[in-house]
């Protein structure tokens, strides 16, 4: 499921209303859009208005578990500044469907080489 696709709930399911972070529970069948997902939990869209569901109920939204990636792992690629960009571009404001990169809140990246080894963002 990526972005903007609507889907009705699998089961009811628990979730955290945006942005006033109140708890309340999504019926079966319920219509939702898919605005982001990020770091596991994935904010939809209804008649309810916004809503956060975590990634232990996205079956309810018919996604697969994820995989925890090992703790510890890294990557052997060199840095790519437009995968960074990409994967920006991936998260979304939780109010309106726009991207943070589209939406300007990312003015500029640089790339360097940390002391310890391997590369950070800024």
């Amino acid at each position: 499921m990526k972005p903007g696709e609507q889907t009705k709930l699998r089961r009811e399911v628990p979730a955290t209303a945006i942005p006033a972070g109140t708890p309340l529970i999504l019926p079966k069948d319920t219509e939702v859009t898919l605005t982001q997902s990020l770091g596991g939990s994935h904010t939809v869209a209804g008649s309810f208005g916004l809503a956060r569901i975590e990634e232990k109920d996205q079956d309810a939204l018919g996604l697969a578990p994820v995989a925890a990636p090992s703790a510890g792992a890294e990557s052997n690629e060199p840095a790519d500044e437009k995968k960074v960009w990409d994967k920006l571009k991936e998260v979304y404001d939780p109010e309106i469907p726009v991207n943070v990169v589209d939406l300007g809140l990312v003015y500029s990246m640089e790339l360097k080489a940390l002391p310890a080894g391997g590369v950070g963002w800024m």
